[in-house]
């Protein structure tokens, strides 16, 4: 039996999360809903695969948090007995996938997670939903590993770790503005000023582009002839860059902050909360028409970020959200557009497993790329308002002739 905790306080970029959650809810736009769909053909998986889960102690255990917010103190999770425990959701024959994935949930008063299996016939899919102030990619990714990998056992250090303050509140303080200028310097010039987008009013697509495993190898070949040593993740984002200039015939300097885990590196876990810090990239559409150009540019301005301590400077800022009530935190952040391509890759044994990125302001667009069985999966939210069929259709041509070299 695992000892988990009673109670535990938000970390900084859990509480950004908090932030973008009221802005949202005040503009009645995007929700933190994040989705991974796992698809299986084996109907023998189906019984132990829902008993696994509604007999698991650590999801029943995130199912019964409870958020507790205190105007001068730091937010809180606490463990609620009195909540209902999470059931997995069987959906009959005639329900739609898409009926499915679009169901919202207030994380306030729903559970935080939510497990729903439809079977079409062909295969059956288990849909996971979350929000995504309990938890990140890589923290669900291991979730689920936890209920179905035998050799992956879940520690108390491997689900949650409290937040720790390395620094003095000056030097945090200090640094917190070197960064917010910093940003602030790099939406000088940059996109139009963001239009806030309703989900719910507007619609968005959801669509995977899928590269065999010969095509991933070709990728993962073109990534190191554009000068990529350590990951094809620039190439990538490269990639992203130029199709959204492309299609959206961009003029303007185009500005992206990407997400990367912040895990110690080979640590398993934490489970619950978001370790990620941010690395921020900015790309003139008129001076660059070659991935190996865009990652020249990206390898340049990454090095420099770490040369000023960018990253580590941010997380001091996010930490620093946990000591504030919001009004503060929003006069902290610069308010730009939620839309990014984040990198992060998921495995699994399953026949497919796929992220659904949560609906984004504008730009109105998030593509994410993941792995399954060595093969490359873009991921593609997109606002109908923004991007109908057509010009959806031509990001993913457009995309795939940039990855593949074509």
């Amino acid at each position: 039996m695992i000892e988990l905790p009673k109670k535990m306080e938000l970390n900084g970029a859990d509480c950004f999360h908090l932030l973008l959650e009221n802005f949202n809810n005040s503009n009645a736009s995007s929700n933190n809903i994040v989705r991974m769909v796992i698809t299986f053909k084996d109907s023998t998986k189906l019984n132990d695969l829902i008993q696994s889960i509604e007999s698991s102690e650590i999801i029943q255990w995130i199912s019964q948090l409870r958020l507790v917010r205190k105007s001068l103190k730091s937010p809180i999770w606490i463990h609620d007995e009195q909540k209902d425990k999470l059931k997995v959701v069987e959906h009959s024959d005639s329900t739609s996938f898409s009926d499915v994935k679009n169901i919202p949930f207030d994380f306030e008063v729903d559970q935080l997670i939510r497990f729903d299996i439809l079977n079409n016939g062909n295969d059956f899919k288990l849909l996971f939903s979350w929000h995504h102030i309990i938890m990140d990619g890589r923290g669900a990714g291991l979730l689920i590993q936890s209920i179905t990998n035998d050799n992956l056992t879940l520690d108390s250090s491997s689900i949650y770790r409290q937040p720790k303050d390395s620094k003095s509140f000056k030097s945090k303080f200090s640094r917190m503005f070197d960064v917010k200028h910093f940003v602030e310097e790099m939406l000088k010039n940059s996109m139009e000023s963001p239009e806030i987008l309703n989900p719910t009013a507007h619609g968005f697509h959801h669509e995977v582009v899928s590269f065999s495993e010969e095509e991933s190898k070709l990728i993962e070949q073109n990534a190191l002839k554009a000068g990529c040593k350590f990951g094809i993740n620039m190439f990538q984002l490269a990639c992203c860059f130029l199709t959204y200039k492309k299609v959206m015939s961009a003029n303007k300097k185009i500005w992206v902050p990407v997400p990367y885990d912040g895990r110690k590196r080979g640590s398993i876990g934490p489970v619950i909360g978001n370790h990620i810090s941010f690395l921020f990239y900015q790309i003139d559409p008129n001076s660059f028409s070659h991935p190996k150009e865009v990652v020249t540019s990206l390898n340049h301005q990454m090095n420099d970020q770490l040369k000023r301590d960018i990253p580590a400077k941010y997380n001091d800022m996010l930490s620093l959200m946990r000591k504030f009530p919001l009004w503060f935190n929003k006069w902290a952040t610069t308010r730009s557009g939620q839309g990014h391509w984040d990198t992060s890759r998921i495995d699994n044994s399953f026949d497919d497993v796929v992220l659904i990125p949560p609906f984004t302001n504008d730009p109105g667009i998030t593509l994410t790329f993941s792995r399954f069985d060595d093969s490359i999966k873009l991921n593609i939210v997109a606002c109908r308002k923004k991007f109908d069929y057509k010009k959806l259709s031509l990001i993913q041509d457009t995309m795939r002739q940039y990855l593949l070299g074509s």
